[in-house]
C-alpha cells in the first residue's frame, strides 16, 4: 500500500520533457565541457542571523537583497541575489555575523551601567552572563536551499573558454545554439507595439549584423520605421542573444552587476576600439530561465569571515526555496489537493482498464500521457479535430481581436508557469482540458451578437468538444461544472471579494459536482482540490488580459504582452521576466501597466 506522497509526484518529480530532448541533451554537454555544474551536486547552505523570538521560520524571499537589508548582508551584487556555499562557511558566517550584532548592544548595556554610577565595577562572570543573555536574542541559522527542478544547474564562472580544443569548442558552441531563444521570445513588445518586430526583423535579416552598437540604433529604428525605445528593447535583446551563444557566463556576471533592465556594456572591439553594446537584461533572465540556470558558481572574498571561499549565488530566487520551505510548500498543496489528485488517478486507471487498447485521440492521448506537453502543442493539436478544429482559428469577439487559438495558448502558458510545476500529476491534464474548453463557444456567441451570453455557448459547445475529444460522460460533467459555475463562483470569490453566500455556493457545487463523479462520499479534502481547479482556471485566464500575460502571434514570428486590462486585480511579478501572475492582496499595489524593458534617459544621449 503505497502512501499518498508516494502516489503523488509533480512533473519535475516524474518525467522530463520529450519535446525539450535536444535541450536536455545541450545542458549535459555543458556539465561535461564544465560551464555548468547540477545544483544538486553542490553545497548550497545560507548562513544567517535570526531571532529567537520570530514566529515563522525563515524562507528564501525572491525579492530578497543582498545591498544592506534587514539580514545585514551585504555584497557586490545589484539584484535580488543569495549567497550559500559549504555548510561549514555557512556556519562560520552566521556566527561571525552574529557577534556583529551582539557586540554592539552588549558595548551599550555596559554603558547603561557605567551612566547609573554603579558603585562596583563587572565581575568576569557579571561580563559574561550579559554578553550570554544578549546572545540568547539572536541565533545562528544555516538552510541547505534546494531547487524544485531537479534539472537545475548554476554557471561556473572559474570556466574559460579559452582552454578548450578544436572539438570540445564546437561542441560547447553546438550546445549553446541549442539553447538560443527567438528575440521577442525572450523580450517580447509591449501591447501596443506589437507590429514593430516585422520591420525590425526585416532590417536585420538585410543588415545580418554580429551586434548592433548603441549609436546605431536610432538608424535601425529609422529605417524599420518604429520608436526609438522599442528599437533599443529590441536592438539590446538580439545582442543578448548573440552573446549567450559565446558566453552566458559573461551576461551571468552583468546580470548580476546592474539593476538596469538595459545594461550598457562598453567593450574594446579589434578595429573599432571601444563601442557602447545594449544588453536587454529580460532577455538574459528568460534564457536562464529556459535553461534551469538558477545561479553562478564563483570565487569571492568574504569580509565578514574575512578570506576566500567559493560561493553559489543564486539569482532565480523563484525557483530555490530552504529545505524546510519547500517541504512546508509541498504539504501544503497535497493537503489542499493531494485527495482529490489522487481520486482523479483512481479513476483515470479504472478507465483504461475497462477500455482495454488505447483508442485516444492524438489530442488526448497528448494531454493525458505528457505532463511537459507545451500549449503550442496542445492548441495546435485541439485545431486538428475535425468538429470543432476550425473554432481555433476564430475571433473570440474581444477588442483586442485574439484568435481563440492565441488566447487559448496564452492561458495554458500562464497556467504552466504559475501552477503546473508544483501540483501533483494528476491535476494537469484536467486543467488543461479545462483551459482548452473554457471559451470554446466564445466566437460562435461573438458572430451571433450574444456575447453576453457566452457561458451558455461555452457550456453546448464545450460538452460537444469534450465529447470529440473522448472523454468519458461524467469527465466531461465535471470540467463544464470548473468553466461554468466553478469559474464564477472563483471570480467571485477573488475578484470581487464575495464572502460566505459564494464560499458556500461553491462548497455545495463541488460537493454535487463530485458526488457524481466519485460516485462515492465526498471528503471536505476533495472539494477544496475541486474549488482549487476553479480557482487556476479563473487566476489564468484573468491574467491573460494583463501585461504580464504573453501572446504568440505563430510559431516564429513574435511574441508580446497583452494589454493592462485587468493588471489592477494582479499583484506586480517580482521574478525572473515579469510574467508571474498572482492576485494582489487587498493591502498591494496593482502590477505596473508596463512591464517591457526601459533604458535610463542617458541612454539616449548619442
Amino acid at each position: 500500500m503505497h502512501t499518498m506522497s508516494e502516489q503523488l509526484q509533480t512533473r519535475a518529480e516524474h518525467s522530463r520533457s520529450l519535446e525539450d530532448a535536444e535541450r536536455f541533451r545541450a545542458i549535459e554537454t555543458l556539465k561535461e565541457i564544465g560551464l555548468l555544474a547540477p545544483l544538486s551536486e553542490l553545497e548550497t547552505f545560507h548562513g544567517r542571523v535570526g531571532e529567537n523570538h520570530a514566529n515563522e521560520p525563515w524562507t528564501v524571499n525572491p525579492v530578497f537583497a543582498n545591498g544592506r537589508n534587514d539580514n545585514g548582508n551585504f555584497n557586490v551584487n545589484t539584484r535580488p541575489t543569495l549567497y550559500t556555499g559549504s555548510r561549514d562557511n555557512a556556519l562560520e558566517f552566521a556566527r561571525s555575523r552574529g557577534r556583529e550584532f551582539i557586540y554592539p548592544e552588549y558595548i551599550e548595556a555596559m554603558r547603561d551601567r557605567e551612566a547609573n554610577a554603579s558603585k562596583w565595577p563587572m565581575s568576569e562572570v557579571e561580563k559574561d552572563d550579559l554578553w550570554q543573555s544578549i546572545a540568547r536574542k539572536y541565533q545562528g541559522e544555516i538552510h541547505d536551499i534546494v531547487s524544485v527542478n531537479p534539472d537545475a544547474v548554476v554557471i561556473d564562472l572559474n570556466f574559460d573558454v579559452q582552454t578548450l580544443d578544436e572539438v570540445t569548442l564546437e561542441k560547447y558552441k553546438g550546445a549553446l545554439n541549442k539553447l538560443a531563444i527567438g528575440v521577442s521570445e525572450g523580450s517580447p513588445l509591449g501591447f501596443d507595439d506589437r507590429h514593430a518586430f516585422k520591420p525590425f526583423k526585416e532590417v536585420i535579416n538585410r543588415r545580418l549584423p554580429t551586434r548592433i552598437k548603441q549609436e546605431e540604433v536610432s538608424l535601425y529604428a529609422e529605417e524599420a520605421g518604429i520608436d526609438e525605445s522599442v528599437a533599443l528593447q529590441l536592438a539590446s535583446a538580439y545582442n543578448a542573444r548573440q552573446v549567450m551563444q559565446i558566453a552566458p557566463s559573461y551576461a551571468a556576471g552583468r546580470l548580476l552587476g546592474s539593476q538596469r533592465d538595459i545594461h550598457t556594456d562598453v567593450i574594446n572591439l579589434v578595429n573599432e576600439g571601444q563601442v557602447e553594446l545594449p544588453l536587454n537584461m529580460e532577455y538574459v533572465q528568460r534564457y536562464f530561465r529556459e535553461a534551469g540556470i538558477v545561479g553562478v558558481q564563483q570565487p569571492i572574498y568574504s569580509a565578514t569571515i574575512n578570506r576566500k571561499m567559493i560561493a553559489i549565488s543564486l539569482f532565480d530566487l523563484e525557483k530555490v526555496a530552504t529545505e524546510e520551505q519547500a517541504k512546508a510548500q509541498r504539504q501544503s498543496t497535497w493537503r489542499q489537493v493531494g485527495q482529490f489528485a489522487a481520486r482523479l488517478d483512481e479513476i483515470t486507471e479504472k478507465t483504461r482498464e475497462q477500455e482495454g487498447t488505447d483508442t485516444r485521440l492524438p489530442l488526448l492521448r497528448a494531454i493525458q500521457d505528457d505532463p511537459h506537453v507545451k500549449p503550442e502543442k496542445i492548441v495546435e493539436l485541439a485545431s486538428q479535430l475535425t468538429s470543432f478544429g476550425h473554432i481555433f482559428k476564430e475571433d473570440t469577439g474581444n477588442w483586442e481581436k485574439f484568435s481563440l487559438a492565441e488566447h487559448t495558448e496564452t492561458v495554458l502558458q500562464n497556467f504552466d508557469e504559475n501552477f503546473a510545476d508544483n501540483l501533483p500529476v494528476q491535476m494537469l491534464a484536467p486543467m488543461r482540458l479545462a483551459i482548452l474548453a473554457h471559451d470554446i463557444g466564445k466566437p460562435a456567441a461573438a458572430i451571433k451578437g450574444e456575447i453576453h451570453n457566452q457561458k451558455d455557448f461555452n457550456q453546448i459547445y464545450a460538452n460537444g468538444f469534450l465529447k470529440e475529444v473522448g472523454l468519458p460522460v461524467r469527465d466531461r460533467k465535471m470540467i463544464l461544472a470548473i468553466i461554468g459555475e466553478g469559474a464564477d463562483l472563483a471570480f467571485d470569490i477573488n475578484i470581487r471579494g464575495a464572502g460566505q453566500s459564494a464560499k458556500a455556493a461553491m462548497y455545495k457545487l463541488a460537493k454535487d459536482t463530485l458526488r457524481e463523479y466519485i460516485r462515492s462520499r465526498v471528503s471536505d479534502e476533495e472539494i477544496n482540490g475541486f474549488a482549487a481547479m476553479c480557482s487556476m482556471l479563473q487566476i489564468c485566464d484573468g491574467g491573460a488580459y494583463t501585461s504580464m500575460g504573453v501572446t504568440n502571434k505563430g510559431r516564429g514570428n513574435v511574441s508580446h504582452r497583452n494589454a493592462p486590462s485587468f493588471n489592477h486585480s494582479y499583484a506586480q511579478p517580482v521574478g525572473f521576466g515579469k510574467r508571474g501572475i498572482r492576485l494582489r492582496r487587498h493591502d498591494e499595489s496593482s502590477a505596473d501597466h508596463i512591464q517591457t524593458p526601459t533604458a535610463d534617459e542617458e541612454f539616449f544621449r548619442v
